[in-house]
């Protein structure tokens, strides 16, 4: 075993220690107990380092050890040495890197948690703690926390968790004693991940806070290289450590340190799923904290800028890489370029899960739908692409609600109308399993409907009996089931969704007085939490089924008068059309937006202008001639205009 220092040396070495395993599994228990328990331990320290299990001989070993002048002979090492070669053989067995001919036996797992209970609770005693070394304790406590997620320490959680406190508690109190840092890097980390698995998250934490702080003190953070960075972050996540700014400052500061430095090789020693790995926490507990997140996104941004490194990355791995700039809401069009025309190749489209497929499109689409960007011909048409390669996977039942909502507000989002029958199949799915959906989801899918259905230039006509054509698309039913189940959640819905609730039903043309007098309940409710744009779809999705409620309009105008609420002159064109249509004469509100259209004239274009004077003319008041003159001055740059409100048409609604 000490020959064997590496993988290679212990491929060489393990057919002769095979053969000298078996001798000493045939040898007679009383002269191989003679060896003495240190000899023993050492035993199965050689076999663990060379991973060769012999179910025989380590029972004989186990019952040995188990004796109770045999664990008491034990030094503090060797103890340490005793629970870090059980882990290790345990994790031989749970990977199958070599087969047994007898099996893991339930006697061997009961002398393995037997043996690993002695084991720490002889180390916990106060004489043998001081005699270890920090090295000792250390292994130890790697060891417990391996052993533990292996499942040998069924119902030893709190005993574990007991033995893990006190030697990490040792540990520390001797890092604060030292006037220099006794911890290296790799020690610290693999403390942290033992922590992490060891805690109760039930309980109060003492020591994860100044274990952290070790970590970011003495240079430990940036002594890390790439895989410890990701084990601390990995930790941290399941620490639930939000709170802790700096140390996730600090690791974004050493990530982009390492990238930096490994660019002369064009990130080779870099790993696409390390990276994954450490860029998802910031983005979970930071993404709207910049002085955090700058790091992360220098170091992301070097990375997916190049080619070679998308190249070695996985259909899972760019489709985290969108979600990452996604998430951050971060534009770049090179990036997006890149990662779009790999995303392309025929593998990885192959290779694509229904899960990822939803990831992709609707990160991508997110990334260059914002309002902030004008995304290039050529990014439009790899969405396009996008759309059209991997929307066949979405033809799935194994879809979670997220990913249906996400999928569908991505072709809502993205204009996609090629393939509609992907579009009825998601909303199909989504309304068989609306009960299980939270309302975010159900709100989201039901504007994604609404949307379509102004992308489709489509809209539904009453016959003759007024009741609903049937020329309507597929997915108007089911979307009409959505806002059913909806109607019946009224206290979970926010602000925003009960905003694109109204606004979707009136593109639908659902017209439902139970459904639309319940959403205006709510929405009456909500008033003081609402801005001019909920307010506005709003009333323009009243408007368009004609649900006219005195009490709720009554409520949305008082609140739209309120001298907080900013009011944009698209917005209050908006508004004024819809009370037009609702026949909704309030003299104050109409002549106080009117106003605001003329102090932002520069923000006010023709339709808005068209649309309020239609309104004016609904209600029978006389448009303001200064909207008028200041608009045709401002945009014409004519000096009067003639009020002919009368012989102004009815132009489209938006």
């Amino acid at each position: 075993a000490v020959l064997a220092p590496n993988e290679s040396t212990r491929q060489k070495m393990k057919p002769l220690a095979t053969i000298v395993v078996d001798l000493l599994a045939g040898v007679d228990a009383l002269e191989l107990y003679k060896l003495g328990p240190i000899r023993l331990v050492q035993c199965l320290q050689a076999m663990a380092k060379l991973q060769i299990r012999h179910p025989a001989l380590q029972q004989r070993i186990y019952e040995r050890l188990l004796k109770p002048d045999a664990v008491s002979k034990l030094p503090a090492r060797f103890l340490a040495h005793g629970l870090s070669s059980l882990a290790s053989l345990e994790k031989t067995k749970h990977n199958g890197i070599q087969n047994d001919e007898h099996g893991g036996s339930e006697k061997e797992r009961k002398q393995v948690k037997t043996l690993s209970r002695a084991f720490m609770r002889r180390l916990r005693k106060r004489k043998l703690s001081e005699d270890a070394t920090i090295e000792d304790l250390c292994r130890a406590l790697v060891a417990t926390s391996n052993l533990l997620e292996l499942g040998v320490m069924t119902e030893m959680e709190d005993e574990a968790a007991i033995f893990g406190f006190t030697s990490l508690r040792t540990i520390l109190d001797r890092e604060m004693a030292s006037s220099s840092s006794l911890l290296n890097p790799s020690q610290v980390t693999d403390l942290i991940s033992s922590w992490a698995s060891l805690t109760d998250q039930r309980r109060e934490d003492t020591v994860i806070e100044q274990l952290l702080e070790v970590c970011l003190e003495n240079g430990i953070l940036e002594g890390c290289n790439l895989y410890q960075l990701e084990v601390v972050t990995r930790s941290v996540q399941k620490l639930d450590m939000s709170s802790h700014v700096e140390l996730t400052k600090g690791v974004g500061e050493q990530f982009l340190a390492l990238v930096v430095s490994n660019g002369s090789k064009k990130y080779i020693d870099v790993s696409p799923m390390t990276t994954n790995e450490i860029l998802r926490w910031p983005i979970l507990a930071h993404r709207k904290n910049k002085e955090i997140m700058e790091a992360y996104l220098g170091a992301a941004s070097l990375l997916f800028a190049e080619d070679s490194f998308l190249a070695r990355c996985s259909v899972g791995d760019l489709a985290n890489f969108l979600w990452f700039l996604s998430s951050a809401h971060t534009f770049n069009e090179k990036i997006l370029e890149g990662i779009g025309s790999r995303l392309m190749e025929p593998e990885y489209v192959d290779a694509c899960s229904p899960k990822l497929a939803s990831r992709i499109l609707a990160t991508f689409t997110s990334l260059i739908e914002s309002e902030k960007h004008s995304p290039t011909e050529s990014l439009i048409q790899i969405k396009q692409d996008l759309f059209h390669n991997y929307g066949g996977h979405l033809l799935s039942s194994s879809l979670s609600p997220s990913e249906i909502s996400s999928a569908l507000y991505a072709y809502a989002k993205g204009n996609y109308l090629r393939d509609m029958g992907v579009f009825d199949h998601l909303v199909s799915l989504l309304a068989a399993s609306r009960h299980e959906c939270t309302v975010r989801q159900l709100s989201q899918s039901l504007w994604s409907c609404g949307k379509m259905m102004a992308w489709e230039g489509r809209e539904l006509v009453q016959d003759e009996t007024d009741q609903m054509s049937k020329a309507g698309p597929p997915y108007v039913a089911n979307a009409e089931n959505i806002a059913e189940e909806l109607s019946t959640r009224l206290d979970e819905l926010s602000p925003a969704d009960i905003a694109q609730i109204v606004w979707a039903m009136g593109k639908l043309s659902i017209r439902d007085d139970l459904m639309h007098s319940r959403f205006a309940r709510r929405a009456k409710e909500l008033s003081a939490c609402l801005n001019a744009s909920m307010i506005s779809n709003i009333l323009w999705g009243l408007a368009r089924v004609e649900y006219k409620n005195e009490e709720i309009i009554t409520e949305l105008t008082y609140r739209l008068a309120s001298p907080d609420l900013q009011t944009s002159p698209k917005e209050a064109a908006s508004v004024l059309f819809s009370l037009g249509r609702l026949n909704w004469r309030d003299e104050t509100l109409f002549y106080q937006f009117s106003q605001k259209m003329v102090e932002q004239i520069e923000d006010t274009n023709a339709q808005s202008i068209a649309n309020t004077l239609w309104a004016f003319r609904a209600v029978h008041l006389r448009p303001p001639q200064e909207l008028l003159d200041t608009w045709a001055a401002e945009k014409l740059g004519l000096m009067s205009v003639t009020n002919s409100y009368g012989n102004i048409e009815r132009r489209s609604e938006k």
